[in-house]
């Protein structure tokens, strides 16, 4: 049996284990944890808002009402960091590849969620601000700034 976990080099294990000695770090691992709950909430809100091609408009508004809630201000949401430190970017697509109509209403059975669009990529937004969260939850502040995309058109070759 392989092992599941992501192959890293020393160099980026180093950096895991200095940020998980991090007090503030650990406690937004964990809330991310107990927030679990919240995400897949997040993830169905986001999922039966429709968005299908080139009508995205819906979701990045909802999407932008979801980022306001953590203090940022647009789809393209920067969160300042304290100094000048690198710029790291997080993004998640807001489109899907489903016409206007279709029916995504999430159903569950058991603890399997399921709905046309779920994991592409509603998990990947979800996921967006359960970070924003976890990371204002916890007081973390970044020497650089964050910037959260909500993004759209990435299956063409070179289309963002």
């Amino acid at each position: 049996m392989t092992d599941p976990r992501p192959v890293c080099t020393e160099k980026t294990q180093d950096i895991i284990k200095t940020l998980r000695s991090n007090v503030q770090v650990e406690a937004a691992l964990e809330l991310a944890v107990k927030q679990q709950e919240k995400r897949i909430a997040d993830q169905i809100i986001l999922t039966e808002t429709p968005a299908p091609p080139f009508h995205e408009e819906e979701r990045a508004k909802v999407l932008l009402g979801m980022f306001k809630q953590y203090g940022l201000t647009d789809v393209i949401g920067r969160r300042k960091g304290t100094g000048n430190g690198p710029t790291l970017v997080v993004g998640a697509h807001i489109d899907t590849v489903f016409p206007a109509g279709t029916d995504c209403k999430v159903h569950r059975d058991g603890d399997v969620y399921s709905a046309p669009g779920i994991s592409d990529d509603a998990a990947g937004l979800a996921s967006m601000l359960q970070v924003i969260r976890c990371l204002n939850e916890n007081n973390i502040e970044t020497v650089g700034d964050i910037v959260f995309v909500g993004t759209l058109g990435e299956e063409g070759n070179g289309d963002l």
